[in-house]
């Protein structure tokens, strides 16, 4: 009598089978989160290249790109002129507080991570008078002691989202800035001597705003030092300029403008940009671009870290 077999897998098949799956799960483990990293990465770019256009369309009917976060009062101007060195890019965009165009990897606007957030950082959050129409702080915001109506705009900042960082300068101003740190070779701007030949004619305002920076927080969440702050190696830029604030914004500015757009290896691209320092391998420091020259160092961030930095798109 014929006996009948019945089907199935061997034992060496469900081995085979199960190899086979484990090796596509390592597969996907490992790619999926880059993929899905590099399509965050694109959107951020994908915003910034929008904003950049409106900042443009903006500048070729006013000019001059709008103010940067110069939140500071001139005590001899009228309140409608010290109001435009108040109201934050965003406003003049007409984004303000649209969350779908402010930084995706944000989480709060302390971008560098530091606990506070500093003069470029600050982004006034302001209230509602009805839809579309906000109103901002008049007291000048000063990092190391925070008061008035911006202090209570503060506390807004802390937990929210914040929009790109914007940094306009007068590309003059910008080129003196950094011919003074090339020849201190001073590669991180972490020194400022207003007696300088190079830099002493740097006044506020500038002519015009005709050159600007956008930067996102990226992956890491963090600037990693490249958006400067109010103190250099330690020395307050208040105590600097003697409590000049607008001075103080002024030259924070025109460094992170310098350190944002710093290009050693001359390649076209900033040195502290994520995708050039990843080269789209995102997270692996092996990837980080080895900077030609002497010092080795050149390579790591303001900080002082080895982090791949932030995203950075200079107009």
């Amino acid at each position: 009598m014929r006996t009948a077999r019945i089907g199935g897998f061997t034992l060496i098949e469900l081995l085979t089978v199960i190899a086979i799956l484990s090796i596509l799960f390592a597969i996907t483990a490992v790619a999926a989160p880059r993929v899905i990293e590099r399509a965050r990465v694109a959107n951020a770019q994908s915003i910034m290249t929008d904003i950049r256009t409106q900042l443009a369309t903006y500048a070729s009917e006013h000019g001059t790109y709008p103010p940067r976060y110069a939140y500071f009062q001139d005590p001899d101007a009228t309140e409608d002129h010290r109001r435009q060195y108040l109201v934050p890019y965003t406003y003049y965009l007409g984004i303000h507080r649209n969350i779908e165009v402010y930084d995706p990897f944000s989480m709060t606007h302390d971008a560098n991570q530091s606990g506070q957030i500093d003069l470029l950082e600050y982004a006034p959050w302001g209230g509602q008078a009805r839809p579309g129409v906000h109103t901002f702080p008049y007291t000048a915001y000063n990092p190391a002691n925070p008061a008035g109506d911006a202090a209570e705009d503060l506390a807004q900042q802390m937990d929210q989202p914040r929009p790109f960082i914007y940094v306009p300068v007068n590309s003059e101003q910008a080129r003196l800035v950094r011919e003074y740190y090339h020849y201190h070779g001073d590669w991180w701007g972490r020194t400022w001597n207003p007696a300088d030949p190079r830099i002493r004619r740097l006044n506020f305002p500038p002519a015009n705003y005709d050159s600007f920076v956008l930067i996102s927080v990226g992956p890491e969440q963090t600037t990693s030092g490249v958006v400067s702050s109010h103190q250099f190696d330690g020395v307050d830029l208040l105590d600097i300029f003697d409590g000049d604030l607008a001075m103080a914004y002024h030259v924070a500015a025109l460094r992170t403008y310098y350190l944002a757009t710093r290009d050693l290896e001359g390649n076209g691209s900033p040195d502290f940009d994520f995708v050039n320092r990843t080269r789209g391998d995102a997270g692996n420091p092996a990837s980080y671009a080895d900077f030609a020259g002497p010092d080795a160092q050149l390579n790591l961030l303001p900080d002082g870290s080895n982090r791949a930095g932030p995203l950075i798109m200079k107009y």
